[in-house]
C-alpha cells in the first residue's frame, strides 16, 4: 500500500469507502450511485480533509470516502483489484464500492444486484446515507 492518504485513513477511521466511477462513461447504473454521492455531500458532518497532500472525504467522525475516477490514465488497471468471486461484487464494472471496515475486512459492491453476491454500490451508499440523516 503506497497511497499514504489511505493508509492514513486506514489507521484512523472504522469505515472507509473508495468508489470507482467515470465520468466519461454513461452506464444506466451509475447515475443513481452518484446521486447518492450529491446526498452524501449535504449531509453537514461532510468535510474536506488534506493529509501530506492526499485528499479524502470525512463523511461522519469514524467513516472517510475517496472516489477513484477510472478514467483517470493512472487508474487504468483498476478493474484487477476488485474480487467478484461468491459474496462480493457482481462485476468489475463501474460504479464499484470498496468498503473496508478496521482496516481489514473487505467487501465489494458493483453495479446490480447478482445471484450470491453483495447487494448493488448504490443500495450499500444508500444504507451508509441513511446512517447519517
Amino acid at each position: 500500500l503506497t497511497h499514504e492518504g489511505l493508509k492514513y485513513t486506514l489507521d484512523n477511521y472504522a469505515y472507509v469507502y473508495v468508489l470507482f466511477y467515470s465520468e466519461n462513461d454513461t452506464s444506466a447504473w451509475q447515475p443513481d450511485t452518484l446521486d447518492i454521492v450529491d446526498e452524501l455531500f449535504n449531509v453537514s458532518s461532510v468535510k474536506q480533509v488534506t493529509f501530506n497532500d492526499f485528499e479524502f472525504t470525512v463523511i461522519a467522525e469514524d467513516t472517510a470516502i475517496f472516489f477513484v475516477n477510472v478514467d483517470d490514465p493512472a487508474n487504468e488497471t483498476w478493474a484487477d483489484i476488485v474480487d467478484v468471486s461468491d459474496g462480493q461484487a457482481s462485476r468489475a464494472t463501474i460504479p464499484v464500492l470498496l468498503e473496508v471496515f478496521n482496516g481489514e475486512d473487505l467487501s465489494w459492491f458493483g453495479p446490480y444486484a447478482s445471484a450470491g453476491k453483495n447487494k448493488p454500490a448504490s443500495e450499500k451508499l444508500e444504507e451508509v446515507l441513511n446512517t447519517l440523516k
